[in-house]
């Protein structure tokens, strides 16, 4: 048997072997490289500072893009507080929404929406990278026909709302060319009926004028928000909760208190929906803590009246 004996070149260059029998002396400096977790040296991404700084310096952890249907990018850049800064193409970024919430943004973009998530909060949404808008479950969308009035709404598109939508009692009316809202209260095949919505009525409803024929309208599935103990307040019992509450001492027309109840440990959110059956109005969560503070104020509520919380039937991603 012939044997030969010969010297490798430094760091294994120029030997050819299976990447698994690599001697132990190869390549022992990389260069833009790093060694993955079979032995292989994989390329090393470049990173290179681009833009000009953003104004306090945030610790920022995210970085998203948007982009429209003619390929225009908008780029946003976020923190772990829910704070976005929009950069606009000349070395300067501008903070265009601040969530409040101590969560990790993460995106993603459909058609021509970017969507956010943090597992805390509701799912929002934008368009153009300025106005930010919660992502809703949309049953439908229309025109409203003439029948329509500040109770009840008529779609000349829709001759049987029972069998041909999704709709039931406490989805949400969002009346769009008068930025208000009612809640569904009775489904009929013509028409539905909401909860008033017009100059003379109060909370989220509270309009400068009637719906009336020709008005934009969407139709968003809005469920059961179980966050009002039955029984004891920690659950001991096990009868669970109930989306059904009475207001107590502190209950104003901004304001909602529950004996017993901590809203800030429950699951409700900023712009879930409350219904004071009382007073037959709607309002929209605008803080939690303790208690709830709601966006409109419905007039002359109060301790003893009766509250019922619902939220978007859109789940929250984590």
């Amino acid at each position: 048997m012939l044997e030969f004996n010969y010297k490798l070149p430094a760091y294994g260059l120029g030997t050819d072997f299976s990447r698994y029998e690599r001697p132990i002396t190869f390549a022992q400096v990389y260069q833009n490289r790093f060694r993955n977790i079979t032995g292989g040296a994989e390329r090393r991404p470049g990173v290179q500072a681009s833009f000009g700084q953003i104004n306090g310096l945030p610790n920022l952890t995210r970085c998203h893009e948007l982009v429209d249907e003619q390929g225009n990018a908008t780029l946003l850049a976020s923190d772990d507080f829910g704070n976005i800064w929009k950069y606009d193409g000349n070395q300067n970024w501008s903070q265009v929404y601040s969530l409040g919430q101590d969560a990790r943004l993460l995106s993603v973009q459909a058609e021509e929406k970017l969507i956010f998530v943090n597992g805390v909060d509701r799912n929002f949404y934008t368009k153009d990278g300025l106005r930010f808008t919660e992502l809703k479950a949309i049953i439908t969308r229309g025109k409203c026909a003439a029948g329509t009035n500040a109770t009840t709404l008529v779609d000349g598109d829709i001759s049987n709302w029972v069998g041909a939508t999704l709709v039931a009692n406490n989805d949400i009316v969002y009346n769009s060319t008068l930025g208000v809202y009612g809640i569904v209260t009775a489904i009929a095949s013509a028409a539905l009926t909401h909860t008033s919505i017009g100059p003379a009525f109060t909370g989220a409803g509270n309009a400068p004028r009637i719906p009336a024929a020709g008005d934009t309208y969407e139709l968003i599935d809005y469920v059961d928000l179980n966050i009002i103990p039955i029984g004891a307040v920690d659950g001991s019992d096990g009868l669970g909760n109930d989306n059904v509450g009475i207001g107590t001492s502190g209950t104003a027309p901004f304001v909602i208190a529950v004996s017993g109840v901590d809203f800030s440990s429950t699951e409700i959110r900023v712009g879930d929906f409350i219904y004071n059956t009382t007073r037959s109005a709607i309002d929209i969560v605008k803080t939690v803590s303790a208690n709830i503070n709601t966006v409109y104020g419905i007039s002359g509520q109060t301790s003893g009246d009766s509250i019922v919380f619902f939220k978007s039937a859109m789940p929250i991603v984590s």
